[in-house]
């Protein structure tokens, strides 16, 4: 539900809904021009377009790592969409570097508070 573009991740803003095999089916999609070549073509029917709705929780998410390389397609969707943070990515290097600086950070403010 990913997609690249100006060198960051977006969430596709559009869910087509169409039947293929006399099944319906659901696909997410950065364009209308994606799919109506295939209705066109008559590889699916009765295609309709809506917005896609995510909640802000995803959104902010999204916004948190949407600058991460290419290579990190898989972990930045799960953690996007999913708030799932996978071991050994990129993600999750930055998430407890966060944490680091928050606790430095909490440290340090502890310290100035003692008086010598």
């Amino acid at each position: 539900m990913l997609y690249r573009e100006d060198e960051q991740f977006k969430l596709m803003p559009l869910k087509a809904t169409y039947k293929q095999h006399g099944k319906e089916h659901i696909s997410y999609v950065a364009g209308r021009k994606e799919m109506e070549p295939y209705e066109e073509m008559g590889h699916i029917s009765e295609l309709s377009f809506e917005e896609a709705a995510y909640s802000s929780d995803q959104l902010n998410r999204l916004k948190e790592a949407q600058e991460m390389p290419a290579s990190q397609y898989q972990p930045v969707e799960e953690y996007a969409l999913e708030g799932t943070v996978l071991k050994g990515s990129m993600i999750e290097v930055a998430k407890e570097r966060e944490n680091l600086e928050l606790s430095i950070l909490g440290l340090s403010e502890m310290m100035m508070g003692v008086v010598f």
